[in-house]
C-alpha cells in the first residue's frame, strides 16, 4: 500500500499540471512541485494552510457552491475558472478540474484538483477587448481632447495603475499633457524634461535637437539598449520595482540623466511606453503603481500595441489641425488681398469716372474752339486746313464717345444692383428696332427667341443686350444678308443664352483679347473704342455668369453667355 502511494506521488511530482489534494475541511494535505512554483510557498507552509486562504473572497462564494452541487453530488466539477493569491500579493487566473475521492464506506475522504495557470490566455483576451475599446474610443473622438481624455481613463482602469499620465511634445519639450494620480509636486518636478542651463537655456546635442532628462526623456529620444531587461525592442522601459533596479544597476547602465524622482515618491513598478509614428516621437504613456510585480512582458507589449494606435491617431489629428491653421491662414490671406485688392478697383473706378468726367469740358472747349474758327475765319482758309480741321472734330467726336463709353464702364461696376423678374427676349427686341432705326437703309434678318425671363437689373441687363447686338450690328455690316439671332440653348453641358451673327468673325488665336477695355481684333474700317464687350463681361460677371465666344474668320461669330438666377 505504501508502494502504492508512493508510486503514485511520483506519477503526480512528474507531471507538468499543478496538482493538489484537501481534506474535507479545504486544509491542504499534498501538492505536487510545480503547484507549489505556481504559488510562490513552499509545501510546509502550504500544508499549513486552506484553499480558501489562497483565494481571493470574490471567489469563495462561487467556488463552494460549485463543491457542493458538482463533486459532491456527482463526485467531479466541469472545469472552472477562478484566481489563486500568491504569496508575493500578485493574483495569478487559474482553470481547475476537481475530482472527489471517497472511504471505502463511500463517505468523502479528500477532493483532488488538477490546476492550469490561464494567465497568458486571460492576457491575450485582454488585449483583444483592451484593443477593441481603445479603437473605439479612437473611431468615436471628434477632437484631440477627447481622445487624450478618454485614452487616459481606458490606459487607468485596464491597467489598475494609481496613477497615469501622457506626455505630448509642445514646441521642444514634452510635458504631461493629462495625468491621473501623481502627487502634485511630483508633476511639478517632472513635467518638463528639456535640461537647461543655469540661465534657463535649453541644452542641444550636436545636432541641434535638445537633450531630454529623466528615464522619459531616453524613452522618447530612443536612447535604449534593448539588451537590458528593462528595455523592450520597441524602446519602452519597465519594471516592477525600481527600488531593486537602483540597487543592482549602475546609472550607466539604466541610460544618462535618470532623476529617479519615480523611486522617491514610492512608486515601483514603472513602465514608460513610447508615442512613435516613423520616425515622428510624439510623446510617451507612463503607467505608475506603489505595488511591486505590476507587469510582465506580455502586458507591457499590449501597452505597446495601443501606443501605437494612439500615436496614429494624435498624427492624424495633429495633420488635420495643422491642415485647418494653414487654410484659415490662407483664408485671412485672401481676405487681406481681395480687400486691397477691391479697394484698389474702386480707387481705379473712381478715378476713371473723375479723369472721364474731367474731360468731358476740355473736350468741349475744343469743339467749340473748332466751330468758332470755321465759322469765323472759314472763307480764309484753304481746303487742306478745312480738311485737318474736319479731322479734328472727327477726333474729337470718337474721343466723346471713348469718354462716355469708359463712364458706363466705371458705372457699371459702382452702380448697386436693383433685381428684379426681366424679359431678355424684350430688351432685345427694343434693341434690335432701335439699331433698324438709327439705319433704315440697312437691311438685317432679326431673330429673336421669346419669353428668355431672368432675374437681374434692367437697366444693366438692358446695356448688355445692346452692346452686344450693336456689336453684332457693326461686324455684320459687310454681308448683304446679315442674320442676328438671339437664344437659348444648351451647351457644354449647361444652359446659356446666345447672340449670333454671320459678319466677318474673328480667329479665335485672339479671342483672350475680346473682353479687355481698349482691346480691338479689327483695324479702323469698323468704329468703336473696345469698351463695349469690357463693359458686357463686367455686367455679365456681376450677375454671378460668365461670357466666351466661338469664331471663325468670315463665317461670323456667337457670344455665349449666362446669368445666375435664369
Amino acid at each position: 500500500m505504501i508502494n502504492h502511494q508512493h508510486q503514485t506521488k511520483d506519477i503526480i511530482e512528474a507531471i507538468r499540471d499543478p496538482f493538489g489534494s484537501v481534506d474535507m475541511s479545504g486544509r491542504l494535505r499534498y501538492c505536487n512541485e510545480a503547484f507549489c512554483d505556481m504559488v510562490g510557498y513552499t509545501r510546509s507552509e502550504l500544508y499549513s494552510m486552506t484553499y480558501v486562504d489562497l483565494t481571493p473572497a470574490k471567489w469563495h462564494a462561487m467556488e463552494a457552491g460549485i463543491i457542493q452541487d458538482q463533486v459532491l453530488a456527482n463526485g467531479f466539477s466541469e472545469i472552472y475558472e477562478k484566481e489563486y493569491r500568491r504569496k508575493d500579493g500578485s493574483v495569478l487566473p487559474v482553470e481547475l478540474l476537481v475530482s472527489l475521492k471517497k472511504n471505502q464506506d463511500g463517505t468523502p475522504a479528500e477532493m483532488m484538483a488538477v490546476v492550469r495557470d490561464i494567465s497568458e490566455r486571460k492576457l491575450i483576451e485582454q488585449e483583444r477587448k483592451s484593443v477593441f475599446e481603445f479603437l473605439q474610443i479612437v473611431n468615436a473622438s471628434i477632437t484631440v481632447e477627447e481622445l487624450i481624455a478618454a485614452a487616459l481613463r481606458h490606459l487607468q482602469e485596464s491597467s489598475g495603475c494609481s496613477a497615469v499620465g501622457i506626455r505630448i511634445r509642445e514646441e521642444e519639450d514634452y510635458p504631461y499633457y493629462v495625468a491621473q494620480g501623481f502627487p502634485s509636486e511630483f508633476l511639478k518636478a517632472e513635467n518638463m524634461l528639456c535640461n537647461k542651463t543655469s540661465h534657463g537655456e535649453i541644452i542641444r546635442d550636436s545636432s541641434g535637437i535638445p537633450v531630454l532628462d529623466c528615464m522619459c526623456g531616453n524613452v522618447i529620444r530612443g536612447r535604449f539598449d534593448c539588451s537590458k531587461p528593462f528595455f523592450t525592442s520597441n524602446g519602452s522601459f519597465w519594471t516592477n520595482s525600481t527600488t531593486e533596479l537602483l540597487a543592482t544597476t549602475s546609472e550607466a547602465d539604466r541610460q544618462s540623466g535618470t532623476r529617479n524622482t519615480c523611486n522617491r515618491a514610492g512608486y515601483e513598478s514603472v513602465a514608460l511606453i513610447p508615442l512613435v509614428v516613423g520616425k515622428d516621437r510624439l510623446g510617451l504613456l507612463q503607467l505608475n503603481d506603489f505595488r511591486k510585480g505590476i507587469f510582465s512582458a506580455a502586458s507591457i507589449s499590449m501597452w505597446e500595441t495601443l501606443a501605437g494606435y494612439l500615436a496614429i491617431a494624435l498624427k492624424k489629428f495633429q495633420s488635420e489641425e495643422a491642415l485647418k491653421k494653414l487654410n484659415e491662414q490662407l483664408d485671412l490671406r485672401i481676405q487681406a488681398r481681395t480687400s486691397r485688392l477691391e479697394t484698389a478697383l474702386k480707387e481705379l473706378e473712381s478715378f476713371s469716372y473723375s479723369v472721364s468726367h474731367d474731360l468731358r469740358a476740355p473736350l468741349r472747349h475744343i469743339n467749340s474752339y473748332i466751330a468758332m474758327v470755321v465759322e469765323d475765319f472759314g472763307d480764309l482758309l484753304p481746303p487742306e486746313a478745312h480738311a485737318n480741321l474736319e479731322r479734328s472734330r472727327t477726333a474729337s467726336r470718337q474721343m466723346g464717345k471713348l469718354i462716355d463709353d469708359l463712364l458706363e464702364l466705371s458705372r457699371v461696376g459702382r452702380t448697386t444692383l436693383a433685381k428684379e423678374s426681366v424679359n431678355l427676349s424684350d430688351l432685345a427686341q427694343s434693341a434690335c428696332a432701335a439699331l433698324h432705326e438709327a439705319e433704315p437703309c440697312r437691311h438685317v434678318d432679326f431673330v429673336v427667341g421669346k419669353g428668355h425671363q431672368v432675374h437681374g437689373d434692367r437697366s444693366l441687363l438692358m446695356q448688355m443686350m445692346v452692346n452686344l447686338l450693336e456689336n453684332a450690328w457693326k461686324y455684320s455690316a459687310v454681308n448683304p444678308t446679315a442674320r442676328i439671332e438671339f437664344g437659348k440653348v444648351s451647351t457644354s453641358g449647361q444652359e446659356a443664352f446666345y447672340v449670333k451673327d454671320n459678319g466677318v468673325g474673328f480667329d479665335m488665336a485672339f479671342s483672350d483679347k475680346l473682353f479687355g477695355p481698349f482691346q480691338r481684333l479689327h483695324g479702323t474700317e469698323f468704329e468703336g473704342t473696345g469698351i463695349g464687350l469690357a463693359t458686357v463681361k463686367r455686367i455679365i460677371e456681376r450677375h454671378g455668369g460668365s461670357i466666351w465666344a466661338e469664331s471663325k474668320p468670315d463665317e461670323g461669330a456667337t457670344f455665349y453667355f449666362t446669368l445666375q438666377g435664369a
